[in-house]
C-alpha cells in the first residue's frame, strides 16, 4: 500500500453508526490553551493531587513513617514540613507492615491532637498490582465504599511496591511496566494521587531499586536518607515533573511508648519531629575525567543531534535524546581515553555504566539522555 492510499483512506474513515456512542478524543486547540493556576496539591510544592510519586530509602532509613507522617497530615489537613496541606481522605495499603501499622497510627493518636474524625482507612494485607487485575479492582471497589468518610480518597500509600509485585520481578521491563501500568489504572479509576514506598538498591548511586521505567513514569521522587552520626533523616526530592526540586526536609523519629506486653515489656513505635538541624552528610564522590568527558559530550550531542522521541513510559516526557551509538562514536573521537580503540571502547563503557549507576544520564535502548 502506498503513502497515499493509506492517507486517504484515514481521511475517508467515518464512525460505524451502530446504535453505540463514538467517544472521540478531544483535542485542545491552542487558543484554548491557558495557565493552569488553580491545579491542586495535596502538599504544596511537594505532591500532586493526582501525582505518582515514589519515597525511596535503605531497610531502616524511615521512609514508613515519612510517607505515613505526610499520609496523616494530609487526612487531618494539617501543616506538614512547612508546607500547606490539602484535606482529602487517605487509604493506606500496609502491605509490608501488615496489622503493624496499627501501633504506629496509635503512636501519632498519643502524641498528636487530630481532628474528632479522621478520612484515614488502611488495607493491612499484601495485594499484587502486577500481574492480577482482580487485586486492583478489590482495592478500587473498596475505596469507592468509603462513603462514611466525610472526604473522598484523594491519597493511596502503596507501601512497599515490592510486597504488591505479587512475584514480579522489579528488574524485568514486562513487570515493571505491568506495574506502573495499574498504578496509572489506579489513579483514573480513583482521581487519587498514589504514593509508592520503595527499597534503594544495594548501589545506593543507583537510586530506587528496580527497572529504571518506573523513574520514568514517576512525578515526584524523594530520597530518603539516615545520617548514623546524628541520627537526623533526610527527605531529598530528586526529580519533579513540574515542580522545583530545590530543598530537603531534616526530621528524627522520636520513640512513643505504647503500653506494656504479656511479658512485661515495653511496645514501643515512633513518631516523625521536624528538625532546623543539618545532618554531617557524606561527601559525594566526584566524577573522574572520563566521566565527566562522557557527560560533556553527551551534552554536546544531543545539543546538535538530539530528538525528542515518541511519547512512553519508558521516557521522560519532552526529554531530547540520542542513540547511544552516536554518543558512542562522539566519545571515541572527543577524547575519552588515549589508549587505542580497545581502550576507548573499554572507557567508554565503564564510563556509561558509572553515569548510569549514579543517576546522571538514563537509558532506554537504543536511546540516552543526560539527567540534569
Amino acid at each position: 500500500m502506498s503513502d497515499a492510499t493509506a492517507i486517504a483512506r484515514v481521511e475517508d474513515y467515518k464512525p460505524p453508526l451502530n446504535g453505540h456512542a463514538t467517544k472521540l478524543l478531544r483535542l485542545v486547540q491552542f487558543e484554548e490553551m491557558r495557565p493552569r493556576l488553580a491545579d491542586g496539591y495535596l502538599m504544596k510544592h511537594l505532591l500532586g493531587s493526582a501525582a505518582m510519586a515514589v519515597v525511596y530509602g535503605e531497610s531502616g532509613s524511615g521512609k514508613t513513617f515519612f510517607a505515613l507522617h505526610l499520609s496523616l497530615s494530609v487526612a487531618a489537613g494539617m501543616e506538614c514540613f512547612g508546607r500547606r496541606v490539602r484535606r482529602v481522605g487517605v487509604c493506606y495499603v500496609a502491605a509490608e507492615a501488615g496489622p503493624g501499622i496499627e501501633n504506629r497510627v496509635a503512636a501519632y493518636k498519643r502524641e498528636v491532637e487530630f481532628p474528632e474524625t479522621m478520612p484515614f482507612v488502611a488495607l493491612e494485607t499484601s495485594i499484587d498490582l502486577c500481574k492480577d487485575a482482580a487485586d486492583l479492582h478489590k482495592l478500587v471497589a473498596a475505596i469507592r465504599c468509603q462513603d462514611d468518610l466525610g472526604f473522598p480518597i484523594g491519597l493511596i500509600v502503596v507501601d512497599t511496591l515490592s510486597r504488591t509485585m505479587g512475584g514480579g520481578n522489579e528488574n524485568q521491563p514486562d513487570d515493571m511496566g505491568a506495574f506502573v501500568r495499574n498504578i496509572d489504572a489506579l489513579r483514573a479509576a480513583t482521581g487519587a494521587a498514589v504514593l509508592i514506598v520503595h527499597h534503594s538498591g544495594k548501589n545506593l548511586a543507583l537510586g530506587a531499586r528496580g527497572h529504571s521505567l518506573l523513574r520514568a513514569a514517576t512525578d515526584t521522587e524523594i530520597e530518603i536518607t539516615r545520617d548514623d552520626a546524628t541520627k537526623l533523616i533526610t527527605a531529598r526530592v530528586t526529580k519533579q515533573r513540574e515542580l522545583a526540586t530545590d530543598g530537603t526536609i531534616v526530621f528524627t523519629l522520636r520513640q512513643v511508648e505504647l503500653g506494656i506486653d504479656q511479658d512485661g515489656d515495653p511496645v514501643t513505635s515512633c513518631v516523625v519531629e521536624e528538625s532546623d538541624e543539618q545532618p554531617s552528610g557524606k561527601a559525594v564522590r566526584p566524577l573522574s575525567k572520563a566521566q565527566g568527558r562522557a557527560l560533556q559530550l553527551l551534552a554536546e550531542v544531543i545539543d546538535k543531534a538530539g530528538e525528542i522521541p515518541l511519547a512512553s513510559n519508558h521516557i521522560p516526557p519532552n526529554t531530547k535524546c540520542v542513540a547511544e551509538t552516536l554518543w558512542r562514536e562522539y566519545c571515541y573521537r572527543g577524547g575519552i581515553s588515549n589508549g587505542g580503540q580497545r581502550g576507548k571502547e573499554q572507557a567508554f563503557k565503564r564510563a556509561a555504566d558509572e553515569l548510569l549507576d549514579r543517576n546522571r544520564i538514563g537509558k532506554w535502548e537504543p536511546l540516552v539522555w543526560h539527567i540534569s
